[in-house]
């Protein structure tokens, strides 16, 4: 009977908690320029203070779907990029990928800020990168009305299919 009533009263002062709390928050968004406290900020906002000559754009990554989203200055709301050619699965593998050949080649962090490690063999960063290119950025730039033409530079032949 004794935990009874201490659950009872646990409960009670839970509420009681959850009641001042919404009247605190109240009180503070009643306050100038404090209307949005502890709110999600609005797409209108978040667009409202993006820079006038480019666009934000956040990748969403996960095991159910891949999407980019733009936030363009002018913009009454944020352009969603669905990526269907990519997915978490994809990223993972060219990132064991990078990170396999990176490895291999004795590259770490520090050496490659001083400008060492120099690569012998491009092709597998060649590949991470035309991979990325094909399903991420590329979609993302034609969403954006981008118009970029890729050249193979690696071929030494500017029309030369990567």
């Amino acid at each position: 009977m004794g935990q009874m009533m201490t659950a009872q009263d646990e409960n009670k002062r839970h509420v009681e908690l959850a009641k001042e709390w919404n009247q605190l928050l109240d009180e503070i968004r009643a306050l100038p320029d404090f209307s949005d406290f502890l709110r999600p900020p609005t797409a209108s906002s978040l667009l409202a203070g993006l820079p006038c000559d480019g666009s934000v754009v956040i990748f969403n990554i996960h095991e159910d779907r891949c999407d980019a989203l733009a936030l363009i200055s002018g913009a009454d709301e944020p352009l969603h990029i669905p990526l269907p050619t990519f997915s978490h699965k994809r990223a993972v593998k060219l990132r064991d990928r990078l990170h396999g050949y990176l490895k291999n080649q004795g590259v770490r962090v520090r050496e490659a800020e001083r400008g060492g490690g120099l690569f012998q063999q491009p092709s597998m960063i060649h590949m991470v990168l035309r991979e990325i290119w094909e399903h991420v950025v590329k979609p993302v730039f034609d969403a954006l009305g981008y118009n970029i033409s890729v050249s193979c530079s690696l071929t030494g032949h500017p029309d030369a299919t990567c």
